[in-house]
């Protein structure tokens, strides 16, 4: 299963994951099914995120009374703050947590909207496979799981990264490093490092490193015709090429 989330897996909910997995996978059908992630901590908060056509869905777990296990980040404003800036559709799975398994206890999908747990989502009626553009809070997302392959590459070990979010935490030789990253779309130049990024000493009490990396992302589909002001959208499940200006000192 992919794009799992590293530091603050919790173990219990992770387990749910592969139930709920499983399960949703035996609802889809007419479109193509995508995992996103799942587990993240933070104020934009979901247990799986997924994509079905070209629809994104934030799940948060509740228990079979529909109450929140014991993890109060899960409830209606992360899940729906989550999806605001997607544009993603947030909802409530409730799970029934026995021994050896993990049932999920509504019928048919088993999603229910957030905002009111009376009304049943069902992502068959929902979804379509229009194409959507990348919102920002995507467009991040993206750029760093492209970030996080070329570091592992580099020979980095990402000890820490919470997706959604600009920054992530690497180490090599025993150091504790801090990664910032901008991204542009649509063969735009990458981001200027801003100005002030040097002078902030912040980041020495708890690392080794503090780097700013500038990334533009332009569409798989993009010809790159010169005399075009703009390139190809970028849209959900589509392909990207990247551009990475990586700063001096992790040039080598």
């Amino acid at each position: 299963m992919a794009g799992t989330q590293q530091g603050g897996i919790n173990a219990p909910f992770e387990m749910m994951t592969v139930y709920v997995w499983e399960h949703l996978k035996k609802q889809a059908g007419k479109y193509e099914l995508n995992w996103i992630h799942y587990y993240n901590d933070g104020d934009l908060f979901a247990h799986l995120t997924f994509l079905y056509g070209s629809q994104l869905y934030h799940v948060g777990y509740l228990n079979e009374q529909g109450e929140m296990f014991q993890d109060e980040v899960t409830n209606p404003e992360s899940v729906e703050g989550l999806a605001e800036q997607t544009g993603g559709k947030a909802c409530f799975m409730r799970l029934r947590v026995l021994k050896d398994r993990v049932e999920v206890v509504d019928k048919g999908w088993g999603l229910t909207d957030c905002s009111d747990m009376r009304i049943p989502m069902d992502p068959d009626a929902i979804s379509n496979d229009q194409p959507v553009e990348l919102s920002d809070l995507e467009l991040t997302d993206v750029g760093g799981n492209i970030l996080q392959s070329k570091l592992e590459e580099m020979g980095y070990k990402v000890t820490f990264r919470m997706r959604w979010v600009n920054w992530m935490v690497i180490s090599r030789n025993e150091s504790n490093e801090r990664v910032v990253f901008a991204v542009e779309r649509n063969r735009r130049e990458p981001p200027m490092k801003p100005a002030d990024f040097d002078q902030d000493t912040s980041w020495k009490d708890e690392f080794t490193g503090n780097h700013f990396v500038s990334m533009a992302l332009a569409s798989e589909h993009d010809p790159f015709d010169p005399e075009a002001k703009e390139g190809v959208p970028l849209y959900r499940g589509q392909g990207v090429h990247s551009v990475i200006v990586w700063p001096d000192a992790m040039k080598s």
